[in-house]
């Protein structure tokens, strides 16, 4: 499990994401920065706890592209790829759920959100496995359920989702997703805690994107997430 969010506001669009990479018995195997920025500042996107959709080269492609129009129409062409492809790249895919998301502008200026979903139908509020899913919801993301008492607490005073507030809360908001145990990705009986290394804050607004970073925890590789 890992940590992604993606938030429409005013200004455009903000992403919160941890850094934690990890095994299947919850081991710490990287600290790994999960957003990437496009060279044309027009869009951003996130991916999930494993590094595989970096591994296999085509990310650094879609950053380098010209538009937000042309970013989705070479994943889809990508998610093609992957839909028809058997063995063991398919597999692999299939085995962690990789989720992408991705947040952009269009060239008639509109603000739009995606996501694409790598591994069973279904696995995330009914999101198409290997397609570009348009989301109109304001806000989407992956990571462990916060008791709602604590999230309401958490967003007290506030009556609207600014990058000023999430840039003030966010990082508390995954704190609270931090100390929340998930069952572990092997598929055992035990839990273990998902959300680690530390937050970033990506925001993309008409005059570009930027990242900082918003909590760093010590974390060590090579042993469990303890917050």
């Amino acid at each position: 499990m890992t940590a992604i969010h993606v938030f429409r506001v005013p200004e455009g669009a903000v992403m919160l994401a941890d850094g934690a990479v990890y095994d299947h018995d919850g081991i710490l195997q990287a600290a790994i920065e999960k957003v990437l920025i496009a060279e044309c500042r027009r869009f951003m996107l996130a991916f999930s706890s494993d590094d595989t959709l970096r591994d296999i080269g085509w990310l650094t492609v879609l950053t380098t592209l010209g538009s937000t129009e042309d970013v989705l129409s070479e994943i889809e062409a990508r998610l093609a790829e992957c839909r028809l492809k058997s063995g063991p790249g398919r597999e692999a895919f299939d085995r962690h759920a990789l989720t992408l998301i991705l947040a952009g502008i269009l060239q008639t200026g509109e603000f739009r959100l995606w996501c694409a979903v790598f591994g069973p139908e279904d696995l995330h509020m009914g999101m198409k496995a290997y397609r570009l899913n348009a989301i109109d919801l304001p806000d989407y993301g992956t990571g462990a359920t916060v008791p709602l008492p604590d999230l309401q607490n958490l967003m007290t005073g506030v009556s609207e989702i600014t990058v000023d507030v999430l840039r003030e809360r966010g990082g508390e908001f995954l704190e609270l997703q931090r100390r929340q145990r998930i069952r572990a990705p092997g598929g055992g009986a035990g839990t273990i805690h998902g959300i680690g290394c530390h937050v970033d804050m990506a925001v993309l607004t008409s005059a570009g994107v930027s990242i900082e970073r918003l909590r760093n925890w010590p974390d060590r590789i090579g042993s469990p997430i303890r917050p």
